[in-house]
This record gives structure tokens, sequence and C-alpha cells, in this order.
């Protein structure tokens, strides 16, 4: 970021330290950063998203969002990546997961597989729960979608750099 020019920001810039200056148009805004992060996870998690992650298999549908069905195992990855804690709540009478990360921001990428979108928070009916890999079903399927994340994710890595 050395083309960075708000100077609050600058002194610090390489310095192991990660202060802001508070505007919000700043790039060094990890509300930005963050969101700009999660457009980029949902495009990587697009192309890794296929039946065989999906909890239903049999109802996986290419006209149906390819999140249907890919909550649990999408929010293991996040929490993986950026920490915190997996978030329960019902929707339309369905369990749904997404996220809580460290600093109690609320994300849930896969939401877009309920009318409404992301309606969803704060939802009523919801807890946060600890990480809970046990089904060897769920396991499997995790480890299918995160080695399809990390070759998407490299893969679009590669084209950004490229441009």
């Amino acid at each position: 970021m050395k083309n960075h020019m708000h100077p609050n920001c600058y002194q610090n810039h390489g310095m192991g330290k990660s202060n802001w200056c508070g505007d919000e148009n700043c790039p060094m805004n990890p509300k930005k950063a963050l969101e700009k992060a999660m457009v980029f996870f949902r495009q990587v998690f697009e192309k890794a998203w296929c039946r065989d992650t999906c909890w239903h298999k049999m109802e996986w549908d290419e006209s149906k969002p390819k999140s249907a069905g890919q909550c649990y195992v999408t929010a293991l990855i996040i929490q993986d990546e950026w920490g915190g804690k997996l978030v329960h709540g019902k929707v339309n009478h369905l369990d749904h997961y997404w996220n809580q990360l460290p600093d109690g921001t609320e994300i849930d990428l896969t939401s877009d597989q309920f009318s409404g979108g992301d309606g969803l928070h704060p939802h009523p009916d919801r807890k946060v729960i600890g990480l809970a890999k046990s089904v060897n079903r769920t396991i499997k399927r995790y480890k299918l979608l995160k080695q399809r994340f990390e070759d998407e994710r490299l893969r679009q890595a590669k084209r950004i750099k490229l441009k």
C-alpha cells in the first residue's frame, strides 16, 4: 500500500501496527477490507460448491442457488480463515449456520439460498455454538470443499495477479 495517502495510517504502515485513520474511504478501513474479502470469498465458493459438498446431494439442482445446502461447511471454512464462532438458527424451519467473527461481525455467505437473502441477521432463534465437525459425512464434505476452495482461490489469485 505504498500509495496510501492517509498520514495517520501511513506513518504506521509496515511497522506491525494496524492503525486506521478513521476515514471511511481509507483503503485501510477494516470494514471495507472485510467486505472486499467476503466478495472475493463468495466468488471462490461459487466455483467450489458442488453436489458432493451439498448437505442434500439428492436435492442438488443447478436451478437453485449454488449455496443451497452449503452453509455448515462454508461456515467452517470461514471460521478456519477468520476465526470467531459458528452461529446456528432456524430459517423457514430449517437449520442454518453462519459466522460471528472475533469482533462480533456476523457474515453469512450462503444466505441467498433463502428468499429475502441477507435479511437473516439478527435472527431471534439463534445461538452461538462451538466447532462440531463430528459427523463423518460432514467431515468428508468439509475436506472436499476446503480443497476445492483452496484450489479455486489460488486460480483466481493468479488470474488477478496477471491482470
